[in-house]
C-alpha cells in the first residue's frame, strides 16, 4: 500500500500547485519558476524540496541550472492505490444507511 499522506501535503499549498502546473508541461529552472509566481528563489527552492521529497519533482542538471519537472506518475499510482482500497466496515456500514 502506497503512503498518499505525503503526496497531498505537497500538493495542499497553493504555491506547490501554481509550481506543478508551471513544470507539468515543461521544465524550468527556480529562476524562471520564481520569475512566473512572483516568489523569491529561495522560496521557490524550499517548495520544491518539499515536492521532491514527496517524489513529485524530479531535477535534472542543464549548464549552470537545475531543472525541474513534474512527476504525475507518483500521483496517479496513489489515487489508484486510494480508489482501490476497501472501505473501512464502519464506513462501509454508515454509507449503507
Amino acid at each position: 500500500m502506497i503512503d498518499i499522506a505525503p503526496l497531498f501535503k505537497a500538493l495542499a499549498d497553493e504555491k506547490r500547485i501554481k509550481i506543478a502546473a508551471l513544470i507539468g508541461s515543461r521544465g524550468l529552472s527556480v529562476q524562471e519558476i520564481a520569475a512566473a509566481i512572483d516568489l523569491t528563489p529561495a522560496t521557490v527552492s524550499h517548495h520544491l524540496a518539499i515536492m521532491r521529497a514527496a517524489g513529485l519533482v524530479e531535477a535534472t542538471h542543464e549548464q549552470y541550472y537545475s531543472v525541474y519537472r513534474f512527476r504525475q506518475q507518483p500521483l496517479l499510482d496513489a489515487l489508484r492505490d486510494l480508489a482501490e482500497r476497501p472501505a473501512p466496515p464502519d464506513l462501509a456500514d454508515d454509507l449503507a444507511k
